[in-house]
């Protein structure tokens, strides 16, 4: 898939993606605030039989296949009527969501996580997935990607994505005091812009996102 990111003052670009086949599939906000290393945020309380698992301790548990099938099913529950550019829901297969996730940045499966609701104690991949995070250190732009942040349709309205958010921060911060954490997130997401805002995330760019499937 080809993906061109235009300035929105660019209308001419984005015209000229349009006439080469290219479809647009939201407008992008970036966002950065700073890192937090001062100290680690514990785990959050989610609810019994609810757990947050990290890639790598998924992949120690029953190896890397079913972190793959885990971490896979977690993304595919999140993109039910997602308000995070849903245009693109289908038109890559969930292992090249995975490897363009690891790609961005330096992929830490210590700082990966997944959030799997009940019945504990039985084998991870058998578990319903509820949501994932993803961040992704990037040392030559001294940032912390929050590459992605999504919930299953039954996960939502519940306050998870702050604590869970919090966490992973306070977590992929540690040693890292000069970072700062970027994202970018669709207009259309209230609720996700509404979330960042409350956590201290500013404005830093926008963009209008094309892609093309080849």
């Amino acid at each position: 898939m080809a993906q061109a990111l235009t300035e929105p003052a660019h209308g001419w670009a984005k015209e000229a993606f349009l006439a080469a086949g290219f479809m647009h599939v939201g407008d992008l906000t970036y966002l950065r605030r700073t890192a937090d290393s001062s100290s680690v945020v514990p785990p959050p309380k989610l609810g019994d039989g609810v757990e947050l698992r990290t890639f790598a301790s998924v992949e120690a548990a029953e190896g890397r296949g079913a972190a793959e099938k885990v971490f896979g099913a977690a993304l595919e529950a999140s993109y039910e009527q997602t308000l995070d550019c849903p245009e693109l829901c289908g038109l890559r297969s969930i292992s090249d969501v995975l490897d363009s996730h690891r790609s961005t940045g330096q992929f830490d499966p210590r700082l990966w996580w997944v959030i799997l609701g009940a019945p504990a104690g039985v084998a991870l991949t058998t578990r319903k997935p509820l949501g994932c995070l993803l961040l992704n250190p990037c040392k030559d732009q001294q940032t912390i990607e929050l590459v992605y942040i999504g919930l299953a349709m039954e996960a939502r309205g519940k306050g998870w994505a702050r604590p869970v958010l919090l966490h992973g921060i306070s977590l992929a911060s540690q040693g890292r005091r000069s970072y700062e954490v970027a994202c970018a997130v669709d207009d259309r997401n209230l609720p996700a812009r509404n979330l960042y805002a409350s956590l201290g995330f500013r404005e830093s760019g926008h963009r209008v996102a094309m892609v093309k499937p080849l």
